[in-house]
């Protein structure tokens, strides 16, 4: 029986729980999504969404106008973060639960506004400042 148990789980592993992919087939096949890269390109526009470009102008003042500054000397560079976390901080910073190096209270001000497609909008962007 445990046996049998043991070679469940390792087939579940193996074929249904596997989702490594490859980063040269990806893009070069283009069938699959990377997780690190951009969500999609600037998505909601037809819904009024503003694009990433329009949006990371009011954070060029702290931020830099390539994101790899630490705002007012204080925060990371998100320069180099992944849009999955620029995203779950955005949102993080819009719903009050984050407050990183007591910018809970700016940020929340900055992105209070935002739709969910503006957040990864300028998530999006920020990633493709990346050298």
């Amino acid at each position: 029986m445990f046996l049998k148990n043991v070679l469940v789980i390792v087939f579940i592993v193996l074929f249904v729980g596997c989702n490594h992919v490859n980063r040269e087939e990806d893009v070069e096949g283009g069938s699959y999504k990377i997780p690190s890269d951009k969500i999609a390109d600037d998505v909601g526009q037809k819904l009024g969404a503003k694009s990433g470009e329009e949006i990371f102008k009011n954070c060029s003042g702290c931020h830099g106008e390539n994101a790899k500054e630490s705002a007012l000397g204080l925060s990371e560079v998100i320069g180099y973060w992944e849009v999955v976390s620029i995203v779950q901080a955005l949102e993080e910073y819009k719903n009050s639960t984050r407050d990183q190096y007591g910018m809970g209270s700016l940020m929340t001000g900055q992105v209070k506004g935002l739709s969910s497609d503006d957040i990864k909008n300028v998530a999006n962007y920020i990633y493709s400042l990346q050298p």
